[in-house]
């Protein structure tokens, strides 16, 4: 089994950095311009319910994040590399889509600051769900050594 998995991590990180990084910071972008420009107005209404909203996407932001830290695992497990270990074009689908699953769900909090943002004004709350999903980039991004143990031989005994 040779698998360049510096090719493979190399790949993944590019594609977390677009998930996670860039796609995040195009969509805040686009809210505070609308915002800046005036076109979207935050709902005077809003003020009673902001915290238990607030409260609420925090909540749900979280169980997000356990579920990324869940997927990582059962996605880069050895069951699941061993059927297709000796294939490297199977390996490479099964990194990349795997970390496009783990990516997409370390990135969706930061939709939620988005909206809270736009209902709101308060570009504190975009930036907390901004540092979430950066946290979920580097906390849950497929290494070397989880590759590695994912891949390797297993010795009957």
């Amino acid at each position: 089994m040779i698998h360049d998995l510096d090719h493979l991590i190399g790949r993944a990180m590019r594609l977390g950095v677009w998930i996670n990084l860039i796609a995040p910071a195009m969509l805040a972008g686009i809210a505070y311009a609308l915002f800046a420009s005036g076109t979207i107005q935050p709902s005077p209404d809003f003020t009673d319910g902001q915290s238990v909203l607030f409260f609420a996407l925090v909540g749900v932001a979280l169980s997000e994040l356990v579920a990324a830290f869940v997927m990582r695992r059962i996605l880069f497990s050895p069951e699941r590399a061993r059927p297709i270990r000796h294939d490297p074009v199977l390996v490479e689908q099964w990194v990349i889509r795997s970390s496009i699953i783990v990516f997409a769900l370390g990135a969706s909090p930061v939709a939620y600051g988005v909206v809270l943002f736009l209902l709101s004004g308060d570009l504190r709350q975009l930036a907390l769900f901004g540092i979430v999903c950066l946290l979920a980039y580097r906390l849950f991004r497929p290494t070397r050594d989880l590759l590695e143990a994912a891949l390797q031989e297993t010795i009957p005994q």
